[in-house]
């Protein structure tokens, strides 16, 4: 009978809560086997009352036999009978709120058959049902706080598979938040003032307590949106370079490096990054490159090194500059050293042609020279 009639339900049997199933992607059962796993759950149901355990265990492999099944098959198909059943003790305990103890839920959990692991699934989906209907103003109430602590301890939940799927939620509602700051602070023509960052952080501190959220993974959350914003400036930059663009490269790779350093600044100042401003850079931005092609991280220093070379000399403002560029893309110093000598050779060799226009090198010509020599360090 099982062989010919039910031989063909293997791999549709596996509780659509187990790790194997998640995310509810498994397709309808179909009738038969709808029928045999009614089947298998009112079977298991009846020979657990057996008092002896070998006795049941008999029973149960006759009648897995009966149906070819194996025993991981026919616990899979009494668990995945048992699951509307717990789902709806689920609901009404959760999300209906009526009163339930966590031994009272155990005790129903063990009667239907549920596996933990299985159990661990549906209570985060229900989890994350009750927190999401909380949500849904866009931030949490005064008492969604407490009940969300009841629900966790109801459901008997570890705090950190509570809090992952709170973060879940969270934190798209604040990285848009931050978002808006990033907008604000990264669009002024300077570092923002006292004023200024205490209105941001203010608007950070209120939006971290509207969603339950801990400083720390605040601070996760703008780390990682800082440095998405960086890496579209960068791939902007190396656009603009491949398309021979140097001028639309070198201009988006100043503001790049004018945004990590206003931005350092900024996060310093709000106590969200150790400072100072100079040393969370690189911590901040630095290593943005990526999987980009060295050839084209070389690029984008070379573009603004020429820049700063135009009038043959960096300055102190101008080699910040270039140090925070070399923190962001993550260079050594042997890198960025051939780059510079690469570049500065092509203009000291100019610099002696111009001195040495005319039949002989007067003073001023030498001066000029030496001072070139100078400047370009060669």
């Amino acid at each position: 009978m099982g062989g010919t009639r039910f031989g063909h339900v293997r791999g549709c049997i596996v509780c659509p809560h187990s790790p194997e199933a998640r995310p509810h992607e498994r397709a309808p059962c179909p009738p038969c086997v709808q029928l045999l796993q009614k089947f298998v759950f009112l079977a298991e149901r009846i020979l657990a009352r057996d008092d002896s355990p070998e006795g049941y265990r008999y029973e149960s492999l006759r009648l897995q036999k009966l149906f070819s099944l194996t025993t991981l098959e026919w616990r899979g198909m009494a668990e995945a009978a048992a699951v509307p059943f717990y789902e709806k003790a689920l609901d009404s305990a959760v999300m209906q709120a009526k009163p339930v103890s966590a031994a009272q839920l155990a005790a129903v959990r063990d009667s239907l058959g549920i596996t933990e692991a299985g159990a661990n699934g549906m209570h985060a989906d229900i989890f994350g049902k009750c927190a999401a209907s909380m949500l849904e103003s866009g931030s949490f109430a005064a008492s969604d706080k407490e009940r969300l602590s009841t629900v966790q301890a109801l459901l008997a939940m570890d705090s950190s598979f509570t809090s992952k799927t709170l973060q879940s939620l969270t934190s798209p509602l604040y990285s848009s938040t931050f978002s808006e700051v990033l907008a604000e602070v990264g669009g002024l023509d300077g570092d923002a003032d006292d004023s200024m960052c205490a209105r941001q952080s203010g608007k950070l501190a209120l939006r971290q307590q509207e969603l339950l959220l801990e400083a720390s993974d605040a601070h996760a959350i703008e780390a990682e949106a800082l440095r998405a914003k960086s890496k579209e400036s960068l791939a902007e930059a190396v656009k603009f370079l491949r398309a021979q663009n140097v001028p639309q490269g070198l201009e988006v790779v100043r503001k790049l490096v004018s945004f990590c350093e206003r931005l350092s600044g900024f996060m310093v100042s709000i106590d969200h990054a150790e400072g100072p401003a100079e040393a969370a850079l690189p911590r901040l931005f630095g290593g943005l490159k990526g999987e980009m092609k060295q050839s084209e991280v070389l690029a984008l220093y070379r573009v603004l090194l020429l820049h700063y070379l135009e009038d043959l000399k960096i300055d102190e403002e101008e080699a910040r500059s270039l140090a925070r560029l070399r923190a962001v893309l993550d260079l050594s110093e042997a890198e960025s050293t051939s780059v510079y000598q690469a570049a500065a050779g092509p203009l000291f060799r100019k610099a002696v042609q111009k001195a040495v226009e005319g039949d002989a090198l007067g003073a001023s010509q030498k001066d000029e020279l030496s001072e070139s020599l100078s400047n370009l360090a060669l």
